[in-house]
């Protein structure tokens, strides 16, 4: 017999239907609107009574001590605060067919490393990933037009992000307070750098905004102490207030 293959079946084994709170939407599918059940390792099924899941509902997940869960490929949609102030989950699968992610969906997951935002996603909406503090990779999809406000606030752990140039609008605030961000790059295309976008990034040292920027909102890069180079370009017209303010390396 063959252990290690047992062990990998297991650890893959759909969780029990009865271990979710569960309703059918308007079209016949499902959503999953709550978790019930005591193990740490969820597989959530592809089918509840024969109809089709589609949905994580709304803090369906919130305040569970799960550890890892995989999503069945056919569900399209992450609702507001799903896995919100889950600090145990290090490990989260999303199939290709989720195509929105709600507002703080991820929340406070203080213990996830590392997210694959899927192929269909266009807007990673506002407060998606904030206090994710031990987040240190994330993948964004060319399919992504919009990163909404605070998305990545206080994501202490994160030192690099690359930002597809499809992106055309960064929300206030989205990386503030990333103090290990020492690298990111800003997408063609944008026009405004937003309102403390990259507010007490204390560890990024060198920016280049691109030529389709006009207007550097107020606290764009306050406390960004390392920050020594930083190309600004002509098409620039607007700089805001205290858009500089602390940082003592320019």
């Amino acid at each position: 017999m063959d252990c290690s293959n047992s062990r990998n079946e297991a650890l893959e084994k759909t969780t029990p239907v009865e271990f979710f709170e569960w309703s059918v939407l308007g079209d016949g599918t499902v959503s999953i609107d709550g978790y019930k059940g005591d193990d740490e390792k969820v597989v959530i099924p592809s089918e509840m009574d024969g109809k089709r899941v589609t949905a994580i509902g709304n803090n369906s997940f919130q305040f569970s001590e799960i550890t890892s869960i995989t999503i069945p490929h056919g569900v399209t949609k992450i609702e507001c605060c799903a896995f919100a102030s889950c600090p145990s989950l290090a490990s989260i699968n999303i199939p290709d067919s989720v195509t929105a992610i709600g507002e703080m969906a991820f929340l406070g997951c203080t213990s996830l490393t590392s997210i694959d935002i899927p192929e269909g996603v266009t807007v990673i909406s506002g407060v998606t990933f904030a206090g994710c503090t031990s987040l240190m990779s994330i993948t964004i999809p060319d399919s992504v037009t919009k990163i909404g406000d605070s998305v990545f606030t206080n994501c202490t752990s994160l030192t690099s992000i690359n930002i597809p140039d499809s992106v055309t609008e960064i929300g206030w605030r989205a990386f503030e307070d990333c103090t290990s961000l020492s690298s990111v790059n800003i997408p063609e295309g944008l026009k405004k750098i937003n309102s403390s976008l990259f507010f007490n990034c204390s560890s990024l040292s060198a920016i280049e905004i691109p030529e389709s920027v006009a207007e550097i909102r107020d606290c764009a890069f306050f406390g960004c102490k390392s920050l020594a180079l930083l190309k600004i370009p002509e098409g620039v017209t607007k700089i805001g207030d205290s858009v500089f303010t602390n940082c003592t390396s320019l």
